[in-house]
């Protein structure tokens, strides 16, 4: 960890190493800023286009689906009341064979043979029929004669009948032999006289001639996303059913500008989304077109609804232009004040150098300002009791250095005036005719053994010499003795 540490140190160029702290704290500074400023700002970016596509697709999505209930609802009416009016006139027909009754002119069981020729005369639909059915759910009239007469009262469908009368329901059916159910539609109106429930059905996919496309066509045209986005609808073979520009036109071989066949696409796919580049005849360059759409299969169309990108991510261009003005500015404005809290530092740092050399010359009275109790203030009080301590050491070693040279002179004197005795030796002593003691300046009277070993560096051992000897100790002295010589 710390290898790394000082690698990373090395690879800092030296002229940023000996640049000022002001200098330093910038440069960190705006580049620390620059990067929490670019991520902080890509990430709002980014976010901002998300949410922009989910909106767009949320819209398209949303365009299309009000698309598809409108045309539900057109087929819903147009067949309800197509299933309606065929209802309403049979049972008007059945209403005259009853008066024919009451007036006698046929039978009731001759009139419900009439009624029942009638009905299963008509086809609705492609397969469609009309059936009837009395109170307990039992078949009275019906176009396979094996079914007349069979109790269908536990069928759901069934139920909703004998519980309404009088209606359109919808439900699904799957004959046998078919894989699937399918949607079914169905009206009925009550014939009290005779207890019937007049039913009018087929499969909803038998009307979609009944659907005109100028039932919708003002809905969907009103339709705008973005500036030009629209909505449109078309059949599976590409034919245009409704569209702003070019209505009843085959645009099945339609190729976007890198020379895709989106519609084909579309038609394949029936339900999802496409991004596809195109261009319009006015203009230079292609741009990016996304299109949602939606199939209804009981109608064969395709509801799609389309707009360009760019134009939903306009905000995101404004948004862009904001962000690098406001890094511009924040620059602006972290530059003074990066200068600001560099000298706010560096200014400290700078006094304390400055004391320091002022102390390394021999200045020990210098002191910093404590202005704060932060790091900086620590710094100075720990400077200034420094400065202190130096200072008493510095006043101690003047004193020891007073008092060495007091006793350097106190000890020179001292030696001085020995020498000044031992000078004294050289000249006239006064010594003792008799004892031979001698007298010192302070008027004492010293052995002269005493007197010489304290001024000077001589020392005595003690013998005898003839003549004392003979004097004090005759018995120990031979005559012979007085015919030597010195020395022999």
């Amino acid at each position: 960890m710390q290898t790394s540490f000082f690698k990373s140190i090395s690879l800092i160029p030296d002229g940023f190493k000996n640049a000022s702290i002001r200098i330093k704290l910038i440069v960190a500074y705006s580049c620390l800023f620059v990067v929490v400023l670019l991520l902080s700002n890509m990430t709002l970016y980014f976010l901002t286009k998300k949410t922009i596509e989910r909106n767009i697709e949320s819209e398209l999505h949303n365009s299309t689906t009000a698309i598809l209930n409108m045309v539900q609802m057109a087929a819903n009416l147009s067949i309800k009341n197509h299933l309606r009016t065929i209802a309403i006139k049979n049972k008007e027909i059945i209403t005259g064979l009853y008066q024919q009754t009451l007036t006698g002119k046929m039978t009731e069981s001759e009139a419900k043979k009439r009624a029942s020729q009638i009905l299963l005369s008509q086809k609705i639909g492609e397969t469609g029929y009309i059936y009837c059915l009395d109170l307990k759910g039992v078949l009275e009239v019906h176009p396979k004669p094996r079914l007349v007469g069979k109790d269908l009262s536990g069928y759901p469908f069934i139920q909703q009948q004998l519980e309404k009368k009088d209606g359109y329901i919808e439900y699904e059916w799957q004959n046998p032999g078919e894989l699937d159910k399918r949607p079914k539609a169905l009206y009925m109106t009550y014939f009290k006289p005779w207890n019937w429930i007049i039913s009018v059905s087929s499969y909803r996919e038998e009307f979609k001639d009944l659907i005109s496309a100028e039932d919708f066509y003002e809905s969907v045209m009103d339709l705008r996303f973005g500036e030009t986005g629209y909505s449109y609808v078309i059949d599976s073979l590409g034919n245009l059913i409704i569209h702003h520009a070019q209505p009843n036109t085959n645009i099945y071989d339609s190729r976007d500008s890198e020379g895709r066949y989106f519609i084909r696409q579309m038609i394949q796919e029936k339900n999802g989304r496409i991004i596809y580049p195109w261009q319009n005849p006015s203009e230079t360059a292609p741009r990016e077109k996304l299109v949602i759409f939606s199939y209804l299969p009981e109608y064969d169309m395709i509801v799609a609804s389309s707009s360009y990108l760019e134009e939903f991510y306009r905000p995101l261009t404004i948004i862009r232009y904001i962000i690098i003005a406001s890094a511009i500015i924040a620059i602006l404005l972290l530059l003074p004040f990066t200068m600001w809290f560099g000298d706010l530092i560096a200014r400290p740092l700078k006094e304390a150098a400055e004391r320091f050399l002022s102390a390394g010359e021999g200045d020990f009275s210098v002191r910093m300002n404590i202005q704060s109790k932060d790091e900086i203030g620590r710094m100075a009080m720990g400077f200034n009791g420094f400065m202190d301590r130096l200072e008493s050491y510095r006043d101690e070693l003047e004193d020891l250095n007073k008092n060495l040279e007091t006793r350097v002179q106190e000890r020179t004197a001292e030696l001085k005036k020995a020498l000044d005795d031992v000078t004294t030796l050289k000249g006239m002593l006064p010594i003792c005719s008799g004892c031979k003691k001698i007298r010192d300046d302070s008027g004492y009277w010293q052995q002269i053994e005493a007197y010489i070993s304290k001024y000077s560096d001589a020392a005595f051992s003690h013998g005898i010499c003839p003549e004392c000897m003979k004097k004090l100790y005759p018995e120990f002295c031979d005559d012979d003795d007085d015919d030597e010589k010195p020395g022999e």
